[in-house]
């Protein structure tokens, strides 16, 4: 059987790259793909050692859910269902089935089934319905960024921001920086982002900030009371995934605020909730997943002629450098990480 390269995870904040990884063959209704770019993401860091209840993956078990790539095989019942070889595509990590129970009410992406390898990888299969067409002059490094876009869409579609509403940021990560963007082009205005690494400051600003808050530094409640004048935010949005950072949320909310608690958090984590405070703002809490019908908008976003946003990949690396990808990761310093999985797309 034809080998391939692949990321794997060796415990302890670890990757390593195997060569030895069998290259999937697809499956009657599914596709083979050529991997152009793997992005790394906070979600696959947790979901390696089963932090966010997820099963832990050890070095049998290729990483990764975020990619583009090309298409390079169909199997045997794929001819004439949308895709073909050559395609330019972006995929969506989960594997959904038509029939299970959850399948049937609509909650395809709560459905359990096996995802198989993940996309760090020089090859990934995905079912045909999982894998979404783009235009062939859509870049394919800017497009590794779509999967992480379908779910800053459902953070936006939750609230329904309103335009010259306020928002505030904590968070800007590579998602987070998405999430800022977007929530900018949703109309808010004088948007805050809580960051404590400043090298971060600069792309912030450019992305549509008009304040930066470090949490290390500043006192995050009186700084957010005094930037709105002691009315709080009408937007809060979560993005960083740090305990400490969650129960602040709560109060720089304004009255009639919407908090979103964006990020995925350990599974042991309770958020300490004042009911009473909650209460007198008639405050709203609301959590994101992901939603899968979300990937054609998403396509469209990434997209669009925004100079800006290929800005929010920080750094590129091989596929045979992964673990230095995931130690510059760990430093906080750069926004978005990819690893170019084959060279020659």
């Amino acid at each position: 059987m034809p080998k391939m390269k692949g990321v794997v995870y060796l415990g302890n904040h670890t990757v390593s790259v195997r060569q030895d990884i069998d290259v999937p063959e697809p499956g009657p209704n599914q596709v083979l793909i050529k991997v152009a770019y793997a992005a790394l993401c906070a979600t696959d860091i947790h979901g390696m050692e089963g932090l966010i209840g997820m099963p832990a993956k050890g070095p049998d078990t290729v990483i990764g859910h975020e990619c583009s790539g090309v298409v390079v095989a169909l199997g045997s019942e794929a001819e004439g269902k949308g895709l073909r070889v050559g395609d330019h595509v972006v995929g969506d990590p989960g594997m959904y089935c038509h029939y299970c129970e959850d399948c049937k009410a609509g909650r395809k992406c709560t459905a359990k089934h096996n995802r198989g390898h993940g996309v760090m990888a020089e090859y990934k299969v995905y079912n045909i319905d999982s894998c979404h067409k783009i235009p062939d002059d859509f870049p394919l490094r800017r497009a590794a960024l779509v999967e992480p876009t379908t779910c800053v869409l459902r953070a936006i579609d939750l609230v329904q921001p309103e335009v010259g509403k306020t928002a505030v940021l904590s968070g800007a990560g590579g998602i987070g920086m998405l999430l800022l963007r977007a929530i900018k082009r949703a109309g808010a205005a004088r948007v805050t982002v809580i960051e404590p690494v400043e090298e971060k400051w600069p792309l912030i600003r450019e992305l549509g900030a008009s304040y930066i808050i470090n949490p290390k530094k500043q006192n995050v409640a009186e700084e957010c009371q005094r930037i709105t004048g002691g009315h709080g935010y009408d937007y809060v949005y979560e993005a960083s995934g740090t305990s400490a950072a969650a129960p602040v949320c709560l109060d720089i909310t304004g009255y009639g605020g919407k908090i979103v608690y964006f990020a995925v958090y350990p599974a042991d984590y309770e958020l300490p909730v004042n009911l009473n405070k909650l209460y007198k703002k008639e405050g709203s809490l609301y959590t994101v997943f992901v939603h899968y019908t979300n990937f054609p908008r998403a396509i469209r976003f990434v997209q669009e002629d925004d100079p800006v946003i290929d800005k929010i990949i920080g750094l590129e690396f091989p596929l045979d450098r992964a673990p230095e990808a995931f130690e510059a990761f760990h430093t906080s310093k750069y926004s978005k990480i990819v690893l170019k999985c084959n060279e020659d797309i």
